[in-house]
């Protein structure tokens, strides 16, 4: 992939990233530190960001599905027009040139001007060829789904009658959600493809038209029904690769879709703006009521985070609170002593201490110092250790980050 790219910056810089990320997969989630949430401490483990790590796969996941579900759930219950729509190009071994392929097709989608009266013209006429080819193709006793082909159309031209010249955008008539799958075929290659959930119907066939404009003829399969359920809701929002499947090919497979994927949006949207906004105000308030202990490293005994979801499976279905998950050496002195506890994993994939004795301890490190054996900006012996540590903590208060280079791993 990169001799293909050999002048592409980006791709390279990608590439250096994907392989950092791939040596931290390997420790994901076995180095963390406490975090206070609601007087309740749990742990928040330091992640690889991997697209084929399982534990933050389904952390990303949860966190999708907690942000669309109950807005796409109360379209549902009001009766509202939804559609679910699954957009893709041909498949092939190489990822780059297939993504930006179907990455492309959905910018222009979006800029196509639907509703001009030249362009409404033009594809009218694409699509009753595209209908009668349709046709051709069906047997006997299926010709009834052209004819619903055609009604279908029909019934969407009377519908958005009044915006045919005003020139509109497909993107700025209908709302929707997409979002990014990619799968892998060993005789076809990848094959990545985009689920999405409208607000509003629109016929398969003029999709299937538009679709290929944009993609200059290369979008290939198209999948329009009408959402009936909150299975549809829970299909739009699954995971971006089946990590169970990708993770059994080669490294330089693994490497490669990696490194297209770093950095990229699986998420976009047509208008929602509101949806958006109201999900990243949220974000700020569950931040708002974490109280990081930045300075007290954890290391988990158990070798990583990756089964930590089937575990909260097995639970809910038994009906189990909470489980004893592993130890975890809890290092806040520093002379590098730590403290042994014992972490309990919950229904929410929470890893919580309930041992009293740490807690306590834990509870007292409000800024750094509080449990180490000298102060900070003391002069004398410990002065030049107490005025960085001074500075450290002036700079982590202005933006609680972390950088990569200080991780254990």
């Amino acid at each position: 992939m990169i001799k293909r790219n050999i002048f592409d910056k980006k791709i390279k810089w990608k590439y250096e990233r994907a392989k950092s990320r791939l040596r931290k997969k390997k420790q994901c989630g076995k180095y963390g530190y406490p975090v206070i949430v609601e007087n309740k401490i749990v742990y928040q483990p330091y992640t690889c960001g991997c697209v084929t790590c399982p534990f933050c796969a389904v952390k990303e996941n949860k966190r999708v599905l907690a942000k669309y579900f109950d807005f796409f759930k109360s379209l549902i219950e009001k009766n509202k027009e939804l559609s679910f729509v699954t957009l893709t190009v041909k498949s092939d071994f190489d990822l780059k040139k297939v993504y930006e392929s179907l990455n492309n097709g959905l910018k222009r989608l979006y800029e196509i001007r639907l509703f001009g009266r030249r362009t409404w013209e033009k594809v009218k006429k694409e699509f009753y060829k595209e209908l009668e080819r349709y046709e051709k193709n069906l047997f006997e006793e299926e010709k009834y789904k052209a004819e619903r082909q055609k009604i279908f159309f029909e019934e969407f031209e009377k519908k958005y009658s009044h915006l045919i010249g005003s020139g509109l955008k497909l993107g700025q008539v209908f709302n929707c959600v997409w979002k990014l799958e990619v799968t892998y075929n060993k005789k076809t290659g990848w094959h990545p493809h985009w689920h999405s959930i409208w607000a509003g119907f629109i016929p398969k066939l003029l999709l299937l038209v538009l679709w290929r404009i944009a993609t200059k003829g290369e979008g290939e399969i198209i999948d329009v029904r009408r959402v009936r359920g909150k299975k549809a809701i829970k299909e739009l929002l699954k995971y971006t690769t089946k990590f169970w499947i990708l993770n059994e090919l080669s490294e330089i497979r693994i490497l490669e879709i990696e490194t297209i994927l770093y950095n990229v949006k699986k998420i976009r949207h047509w208008g929602l703006e509101e949806l958006e906004e109201e999900a990243k105000k949220e974000e700020i308030e569950e931040e708002k009521r974490k109280k990081y202990l930045w300075w007290v490293r954890v290391q988990l005994e158990k070798e990583n985070l990756h089964d930590v979801w089937e575990i909260v499976r097995e639970m809910r279905e038994r009906g189990e609170v909470e489980r004893f998950y592993c130890e975890a050496k809890i290092f806040c002195y520093q002379n590098g002593e730590s403290l042994k506890t014992n972490f309990y994993l919950n229904q929410n994939g929470e890893l919580e201490i309930k041992d009293v004795r740490v807690l306590e301890v834990l509870k007292k490190v409000e800024r750094l110092g509080d449990l180490l054996p000298f102060k900070i900006g003391g002069n004398g012996g410990g002065g030049g250790d107490g005025g960085w540590i001074k500075e450290k903590w002036q700079e982590i208060q202005k933006k609680l980050n972390f950088d990569e280079k200080d991780l254990p791993f």
